[in-house]
C-alpha cells in the first residue's frame, strides 16, 4: 500500500481527482466511527445485560443493530470509492506500468 498505492492518493498531493481522495477519506472515516460506537455500544450491552437494566438493554440493541445496518452500508461505500480510486490510478499509462512493475517484482520475490 505504501509503495503503490498511497503515493498517488496521498491526501496533501494526490496524483488523482483531489475530491475523490477526500470522500473516500471520508467514507473510511464514517466507517471507523461506526466501528468505535458499535465496541462501545457492546461494553454497554454487556453491563446492562449484567444489571438486569432491560429496558435499556433492549434500546441500546436497536441502536447497534441499525448501527450494523450503517456499517454495512458505509462498507461498501468504501468499496466502491476504493475502486473508483484504482481505476483513476490505472487510468494514466504511465501510473499502470508502474503499478505493473511493483506486483511482477512482488511475484519473483516470492
Amino acid at each position: 500500500m505504501y509503495a503503490i498505492f498511497y503515493p498517488y492518493v496521498s491526501f496533501n498531493d494526490p496524483k488523482i481527482d483531489k475530491q475523490l481522495v477526500r470522500s473516500t477519506l471520508d467514507s473510511w472515516g464514517w466507517f471507523w466511527s461506526d466501528i468505535e460506537s458499535s465496541v462501545i455500544l457492546i461494553i454497554a450491552l454487556l453491563f446492562m445485560s449484567m444489571n438486569n437494566n432491560w429496558f435499556l438493554f433492549v434500546l441500546a440493541a436497536s441502536f447497534q443493530l441499525a448501527l450494523f445496518f450503517l456499517m454495512i452500508f458505509h462498507w461498501f461505500e468504501c468499496r466502491t470509492y476504493a475502486i473508483r480510486e484504482v481505476k483513476a490510478i490505472l487510468k494514466d499509462n504511465e501510473r499502470k506500468w508502474n503499478v505493473q512493475k511493483y506486483f511482477i517484482k512482488i511475484c519473483h520475490t516470492t
